[in-house]
């Protein structure tokens, strides 16, 4: 089954945005301890970038590719075996893959208070890491993380 000319030009072109805008919010946050208001925002548009990139090579009409984008859309249809083969490293494959889908998927351990200026919460940073403590400024659509710490 493949999806019309016009829809597979759709999902190509959300699939280049929601990858800007995933390496706009990584810059930011990485600068400026700067993110997206709300716990699944950033998260949503991560997996929007991942799962169009996975998918479009297997649904999407082939017309729409053009020679470079037809190996750059093959090569992320095969980052679930990618991933998958990681995890048979010994120890270090499952714990690594463990941690970074923990961290996609499970973004807020605990909120422990929350107003319209401030958060305070604990988050997932990973298989054998304690949970992070960490208190968040609301401004606008943004939070600014203004301090984070081991929650032991």
């Amino acid at each position: 089954m493949n999806l019309s000319h016009k829809v597979s030009i759709h999902l190509k072109l959300a699939h280049y945005f929601s990858f800007s805008l995933t390496g706009i919010i990584a810059i930011i946050f990485i600068n400026f301890n700067i993110g997206l208001r709300g716990k699944w925002t950033s998260r949503m548009i991560i997996l929007i970038f991942f799962l169009s990139g996975i998918l479009f090579h297997l649904i999407a009409e082939k017309e729409a590719m053009k020679k470079w984008g037809f190996w750059y859309f093959k090569g992320f249809s095969f980052l679930p075996i990618g991933i998958s083969l990681f995890t048979f490293i010994p120890f270090l494959g499952p714990v690594i893959v463990f941690s970074i889908l923990g961290q996609l998927f499970i973004p807020v351990d605990k909120i422990y208070y929350e107003d319209d200026q401030l958060k305070v919460q604990t988050r997932f940073v990973g298989v054998l890491g304690p949970p992070q403590l960490e208190v968040y400024q609301k401004e606008f659509i943004f939070e600014k993380r203004i301090t984070d710490h081991n929650a032991f």
